[in-house]
């Protein structure tokens, strides 16, 4: 306890009998009448009170935003997010059987219009989940890639797959709307902008498999590659806007 806390005369009385031998031993117990009688204590108003402590701000403890439960759903969200993105999840999946129907595609247009076939294009998704074609190409070309692309329904859907696992693990990565990311969640990427950001013709082109490993695994793409040019094309297309603190 502070020496402060203490009224002035019991403290006095206290160091006067500590300096005065502390506490005398007797063999003669001590009576009523040896016991030091301490005087009643008195408080004036009209004196000087002792100075308030420097730090007087009180103590605030503030709410958590999140609960501890929500937090762990949080971490556990993550954890699901970083294996489907990056360790081979169900986008790369999609994407490693859409290389099957990509090769039939190329297959017609090279035989078909083998210029177009040479000529640097590329394809998406938009808003509505339809292919849609980029690059400088006359509307014409445009025109006949799309219409191939589109009438293969398998071929639509997984390139859906890829586009709605995208965006559906990049905001479990950052633990929900309005999380954070240090990777790919901190990009704006969403429904309406991701065949801006997203070419999957080059991610399909990149991220090719040996045709001996091919025939091995069954794999016609390589993870490690699909996630390095898809995290490249992130870098050059997209915005960053959810990103985290290090």
């Amino acid at each position: 306890m502070k020496l402060g806390l203490f009224p002035n005369n019991l403290m006095a009385t206290i160091l006067s009998n500590t300096n005065h031998n502390k506490v005398q031993e007797s063999s003669t117990p001590l009576s009523q009448d040896t016991l030091p009688t301490l005087s009643a204590d008195t408080y004036h108003k009209g004196k000087d009170q002792e100075p308030d402590p420097v730090y007087s701000r009180p103590m605030v403890i503030t709410e958590s935003k999140y609960t501890i439960a929500e937090i762990e759903e949080r971490q556990r969200m993550r954890v699901i997010a970083i294996g489907q993105l990056y360790l081979g999840g169900d986008m790369f999946h999609a994407a490693d059987q859409m290389a099957d129907y990509y090769d039939e595609f190329m297959s017609k247009i090279e035989a078909e219009n083998p210029k177009l076939a040479d000529k640097k294009w590329g394809f998406s998704v938009n808003t509505e989940g339809a292919i849609e074609v980029t690059g400088k190409l006359a509307d014409t070309e445009k025109s006949y890639l799309e219409n191939i692309l589109n009438e293969d329904t398998s071929f639509v859907w997984l390139a859906q797959g890829i586009k709605e696992n995208f965006l559906k693990y990049t905001e479990m990565e950052r633990g929900g709307p309005d999380g954070t990311s240090q990777y790919w969640g901190k990009y704006d990427v969403n429904k309406d902008n991701f065949g801006d950001m997203i070419d999957m013709r080059e991610l399909i082109e990149v991220s090719r498999e040996t045709n001996e490993t091919t025939s091995l695994f069954g794999h016609n793409l390589n993870v490690f590659r699909f996630v390095g040019n898809l995290g490249s094309q992130l870098g050059i297309n997209a915005e960053v806007k959810y990103e985290s603190e290090k």
